[in-house]
């Protein structure tokens, strides 16, 4: 009796320690609800208006602008949010101008990869959405140092009504336009009109000026620190999109329609956990190093995130061969049983997002770069070897590599917060929120 009452003190106090966490993760989760929510809507309305190709196409030139894009995941945005207050408008101003460096150069990029898929492949239709998705590079930075200083000041929910909002707007244009007949550029345009939004809200929100001259060595440091981040998240982002990329190679535009489709539908749930525990975990777990109890507030927050949703994902495969035809139309019928192997290997997602946070929180950047490689390395090896048994085979593959990867630095990342426990410096690299 007397443990039964410690243990369900030990729980209250657990689920005390966590709360803090989970009401900054419940308002992202709201955001990220609203977008799932509208998404549905927006999937079945491209499932029942596009053809397999079409969807293909819009895939691909989707993947390839997210590919580019994986070089804002830098983690300058978090310089903002940690930097000293007197450090702040400085940091401020450095980084708006390297964003729009950045921003301007990622579009010309863009650009030249839209002509060479003209040039090379003979796609008129690809190359040109790839070339107005690079507007977007050129519109973002009007407002990116003012979401970081929102985040900084802990308005989630102004941070969290952005990407609500813009989700909303996005999925309801994407979802209007194809019904209108609009084709895969219904896919394509609402990325370009929403973004406009997302300056507006930011800059009306959180009002912000650059004044002032930037001090000198300031940009050589910031370089320094993104270095450390950059490999990590472009890693990520390989891992998020290059899949598509290589299936389409491999397998051409009708795979990656079908294995798009499933993609779209069996990560879905755990991609929005994942921008949750991106956005929110870093500051929870480096209060929990502070108080010299990282690896329980870890594993607390692990638990509380990820476990609700583990008999979400396994319901959602197990009752594809039900709601695809119904929802989507029979035409989408072989994509069921990569939507089956998907929903439920997406978990280890946002185990690899935790696990990234907990290194970083205890200066572990190498030891994070060294696992996402290791990750990528399986995840695509896995693909490429069941890519002989066809696209079950491919999807299953890359699934298991992943797994195995996320497994394994799991338990690296454990050992080395033991090797860390004394250590009390702090964390050299943070990741960004996710920020569109």
């Amino acid at each position: 009796m007397i443990a039964s009452i410690a243990e369900r003190r030990g729980l209250a106090a657990a689920f005390r320690e966590t709360l803090p966490l989970l009401q900054n993760a419940s308002l992202v989760g709201f955001a990220e609800v609203m977008n799932r929510v509208t998404h549905v809507v927006t999937a079945i309305a491209l499932a029942r208006c596009l053809d397999i190709v079409e969807f293909g196409i819009a895939a691909a030139a989707i993947t390839v602008h997210e590919l580019t894009r994986m070089f804002v995941q830098n983690g300058l945005g978090s310089r903002i949010v940690a930097a000293a207050p007197e450090e702040v408008e400085n940091t401020a101003r450095c980084i708006h101008r390297l964003n729009w460096w950045l921003g301007l150069s990622l579009a010309a990029s863009q650009v030249v990869t839209a002509a060479a898929v003209h040039f090379f492949w003979g796609s008129s239709q690809l190359a040109l959405a790839i070339a107005l998705l690079a507007v977007v590079h050129v519109i973002y930075p009007l407002s990116m140092v003012q979401v970081f200083l929102a985040q900084r000041e802990g308005r989630w929910r102004c941070v969290s009504g952005a990407i609500g909002a813009q989700a909303v707007v996005d999925n309801a244009l994407t979802a209007g336009l194809v019904i209108f007949g609009a084709g895969l550029w219904a896919v394509i345009l609402p990325k370009i009109l929403v973004a406009p939004l997302w300056v507006f809200w930011h800059r009306t929100a959180t009002p912000w000026t650059p004044r002032g001259h930037i001090r000198a060595g300031s940009y050589r440091k910031l370089m320094a620190y993104a270095c450390q981040v950059l490999g990590v998240e472009m890693l990520a982002s390989l891992r998020m999109h290059g899949d598509k990329a290589l299936i389409g190679l491999l397998m051409g535009p009708a795979a990656l329609g079908l294995y798009a489709f499933a993609s779209n539908i069996g990560n879905s749930i755990t991609i929005g956990v994942s921008q949750c525990i991106n956005a929110v975990l870093l500051p929870f777990l480096r209060e929990g190093r502070d108080k010299g109890t990282l690896a329980s507030s870890f594993t607390q927050a692990l638990l509380s995130i990820v476990l609700p949703v583990v008999p979400v994902v396994a319901l959602q495969g197990a009752l594809a061969w039900w709601y695809v035809p119904a929802v989507f139309g029979d035409k989408w019928n072989d994509a069921i049983p990569l939507l089956v192997i998907l929903a439920p290997f997406s978990v280890v997602r946002p185990v690899i997002v935790a696990t990234s946070q907990l290194l970083r929180a205890t200066d572990g950047t190498q030891t994070d770069f060294r696992l996402a490689a290791l990750s990528t390395l399986l995840f695509f090896a896995g693909l490429a070897c069941g890519s002989f048994q066809g696209l079950i085979g491919a999807t299953a593959g890359a699934c298991m590599g992943l797994a195995v990867g996320a497994g394994a630095g799991l338990w690296i990342a454990y050992r080395h917060l033991s090797r860390a426990a004394g250590g009390g410096t702090p964390p050299s690299a943070a990741s960004p929120p996710a920020h569109r």
